[in-house]
C-alpha cells in the first residue's frame, strides 16, 4: 500500500517540465504558510496564480481553444465549465479555492481561517496543475508533475531490483545509489547516495536529516534531479510502516530493510 506523500514534498519536488510561474506560485505559497504562518497570504497567492488574463486558467483556456471571460475566479470557472474545458472535479477544486480566497479577502472577522484551509487550497491548486499537465487532453500529458510521486510506492517505483539500505546501530543510515536498478530508474547515476538519521516512532520508520552525497556521473533524468533537489530541501524521506523488528532486520510494508537487501514483494 502506498504511503501518503507530504504536500511539502510534492510542491518542492515539482519536475522541471512544470512552468516557472506555476512552480514559483505554489512554492511561494508554501513558504508563506510554513515560514511566515500567513494563512491568508498563502491562499491569495494560489488564487492570484490561477485567475486573470495572465493566470494559469488562461493557459488552460487557450489550450482548449477558448478564452476566459471576466477577471474573477468565479467567472473563469463558469466559462471553462460551460465550454467543457475542465471536468466537474476540477471545477469543484477551483471553487474551493475561490471560497477560501473570498474569506481571506473579506470575511476574516466572521469565519476564522485555519491552517487546514490553507493546506487545502495549496492541495487543490496543485491538483489543478497536475490535471492540466498529466490528464488534460490538450495539455503536455506528463507522467507525473512531482518527483515525489516516485517515492509514493517504492515497491512499484523500483520493480525487479534490489535496494540495500544499511541501518547502523548509532541510528545513521546509508543508501548507495548504485547497481543495476539505478541504471534503470535514474539513468546512468553512479557514485552517489543518501545519508541521514533513522528513528522508529510508533509503528513507523522515519528518515530524517537526509543528505544527498554527490559523485554522480553521466546523464541524470530530470525527474530524478528534481527528486534529489526535493530531498535536499526537506531533508526527509517518506516514512515506512513497520511490520516486524528483530535483531538484524527491520521488516516493513515494502520489504526488508537492514544489512540484507530489501526486495520487492
Amino acid at each position: 500500500m502506498a504511503q501518503p506523500i507530504s504536500l511539502d514534498l510534492q510542491i518542492t519536488g515539482l519536475v522541471p517540465e512544470v512552468d516557472d510561474a506555476a512552480r514559483e506560485a505554489l512554492q511561494t505559497a508554501l513558504r508563506t504558510l510554513r515560514a511566515a504562518h500567513n494563512l491568508a497570504g498563502a491562499i491569495l497567492t494560489v488564487s492570484r496564480f490561477l485567475e486573470g488574463e495572465a493566470g494559469f486558467l488562461a493557459r488552460v483556456a487557450a489550450a482548449a481553444g477558448t478564452a476566459l471571460t471576466g477577471d474573477t475566479l468565479a467567472g473563469h470557472i463558469t466559462r471553462l465549465s460551460k465550454e467543457g474545458a475542465i471536468p466537474q472535479e476540477i471545477a469543484a477544486d477551483l471553487d474551493a479555492v475561490r471560497v477560501r480566497a473570498n474569506k481571506a479577502r473579506h470575511n476574516a472577522e466572521q469565519s476564522r481561517l485555519t491552517p487546514g484551509d490553507a493546506e487545502m487550497v495549496l492541495g487543490r491548486g496543485l491538483r489543478v496543475v497536475e490535471w492540466f499537465y498529466c490528464e488534460c487532453a490538450a495539455g503536455p500529458r506528463l507522467a507525473v508533475v512531482t518527483a515525489a510521486a516516485l517515492l509514493g510506492n517504492w515497491r512499484h517505483a523500483l520493480p525487479q531490483y534490489h535496494v540495500t539500505l544499511r541501518l547502523a546501530e548509532d541510528r545513521a543510515f546509508a543508501w548507495d545509489l548504485g547497481g543495476t536498478w539505478t541504471s534503470w530508474a535514474l539513468g546512468a547515476l553512479a557514485g552517489g547516495g543518501l545519508r541521514g538519521r533513522w528513528a522508529i516512532e510508533g509503528n513507523r520508520l522515519h528518515f530524517r536529516d537526509v543528505q544527498v552525497t554527490r559523485g554522480f556521473s553521466g546523464w541524470v533524468n530530470p525527474v530524478v534531479a528534481a527528486l534529489l533537489a526535493a530531498v535536499e530541501k526537506t531533508r526527509e524521506l517518506p516514512a515506512l510502516r513497520l511490520v516486524r523488528v528483530d535483531a538484524a532486520t527491520l521488516v516493513t510494508e515494502g520489504g526488508e530493510l537492514g544489512e540484507a537487501t530489501w526486495n520487492r514483494v
